[in-house]
């Protein structure tokens, strides 16, 4: 990086929450981290983000709050066009521009004169017939993207200027390590069938297991909670709410190990690397990336079903913790991800 010249980079974030987020919001974390990162590394940095996240670079936004504190539903995709034109009236002051936003991008970039790349952090192969991220990426597919995993752009079902492969990371110093986790094992995500809270549940169930249960619930998904997951609370299993900053990281650190039996094809998971940060060990069922995130047997275990994942806890004291925290420094440190983003953005730069 010394011998190149710092850049002006333009950083766009979603609207919906704070940068970095105050509980959930694993992009909001992730573009927080690259961010700081940008700017230790001596670029200038402009972040796009709501007026109320907090950052050392310049800060600019069309919304004084998170919209999510408004009420504004996520599928108002208005607000996400105006902020992105917000960032893009400005782009004869950059020397290249980073967008965090899936898909609703795209539909400016022949409208920008300088390097314009997207970061996609959703699927892009069709789940559904109203996936409207893949059908945009189908009418634009000379736009340049960078996805964050192999399996994410292996999976694709759209042609893609695809970049390159960057995986998330986190900052280092904000997880603490733990070698003496307390008895229970915890799961941690968006309270919704595909994020495997009701595998989690039938793990612990059948494994006889403490296990702990933290996350948002989402207003569309308050009737899930209250028909299919309240009704097996009791003095084994507990819902403990949202979890951010200390409380996460004290959540993480005391657990056994964090159950992921995800039911979709995740393209990243970083509360994954979150809980490894930590020392915890992660046992997760094979979809999507998690190949990719786990070292199986040596960070936690990659099992296919409920039965497998009640083994492995089982044996998750074999797991070395110190082998966690160590597979994050070397794989998943916001450090290690804002250098590869700078490669990219060098390779764009001309």
């Amino acid at each position: 990086m010394k011998d190149r010249k710092p850049l002006r980079i333009a950083v766009i974030a979603p609207p919906w929450l704070p940068v970095p987020p105050h509980g959930y919001g694993g992009i909001e974390l992730v573009v927080h981290a690259l961010t700081e990162e940008l700017v230790l590394a001596g670029h200038e940095v402009t972040l796009f983000a709501s007026g109320d996240s907090t950052t050392c670079a310049k800060l600019v936004s069309p919304y004084p709050k998170a919209l999510r504190n408004r009420g504004v539903p996520w599928t108002n995709c208005t607000f996400s066009l105006v902020h992105i034109h917000e960032a893009l009236k400005h782009q004869e002051e950059f020397d290249i521009i980073h967008s965090h936003i899936d898909s609703l991008d795209v539909f400016f970039a022949k409208q920008v004169s300088v390097p314009f790349v997207s970061t996609v952090h959703t699927l892009l192969h069709k789940r559904y017939p109203e996936d409207l991220r893949t059908e945009a990426y189908r009418h634009f597919p000379n736009h340049k993207v960078v996805t964050i995993s192999h399996d994410q752009k292996n999976k694709a079902t759209v042609a893609l200027d695809y970049i390159d492969t960057v995986y998330n990371g986190i900052p280092l110093k904000e997880y603490t390590y733990s070698n003496t986790p307390d008895d229970y094992f915890a799961w941690l995500g968006r309270v919704i069938e595909y994020k495997g809270v009701l595998g989690a549940i039938a793990a612990a169930k059948k494994g006889r297991a403490h296990l702990n249960l933290a996350g948002v619930i989402e207003k569309p998904e308050e009737s899930f909670f209250e028909k299919r997951v309240k009704p097996d609370l009791d003095d084994r299993i507990t819902y403990i709410g949202e979890v951010s900053g200390k409380t996460k990281n004290s959540f993480l650190k005391n657990a056994k190990a964090l159950l992921c039996p995800i039911e979709w094809e995740e393209p990243f998971g970083l509360t994954l690397i979150e809980a490894m940060a930590c020392g915890t060990p992660v046992i997760a069922f094979n979809r999507g990336a998690i190949p990719e995130i786990i070292a199986h047997g040596k960070t936690g275990y990659i099992v296919e079903n409920v039965d497998e994942m009640v083994e492995a806890m089982g044996k998750v004291d074999a797991i070395s913790r110190e082998e966690c925290r160590k597979h994050v420094e070397e794989k998943f440190s916001s450090k290690k991800m804002a250098s590869a983003y700078e490669n990219v953005y060098y390779s764009l730069v001309k």
